[in-house]
C-alpha cells in the first residue's frame, strides 16, 4: 500500500527535476529508486554529451 501511495508523487517530482526524495518507510525505497533510475535512452543521451564535451576539449 505504501508503495502505491508514493509512486505518482515520486514520478511527478522527478519530472520537475528534483534529484532526491526522502523515504519514511523502507518499503518506499524500491519505488523511489525505480523512479530515479535512468532509462537506456537517458544513459545514451548522457554518454553522447560526455563524448561531445571531451571531443571539444571540455573537462
Amino acid at each position: 500500500m505504501l508503495e502505491k501511495t508514493i509512486e505518482t508523487p515520486t514520478e511527478t517530482v522527478v519530472d520537475f527535476g528534483f534529484d532526491g526524495k526522502l523515504a519514511v518507510h523502507p518499503n518506499q525505497t524500491p519505488v523511489i529508486n525505480e523512479a530515479y533510475t535512468p532509462n537506456p535512452d537517458e544513459i545514451d543521451w548522457a554518454g553522447r554529451i560526455l563524448d561531445r564535451t571531451a571531443a571539444a576539449g571540455i573537462r
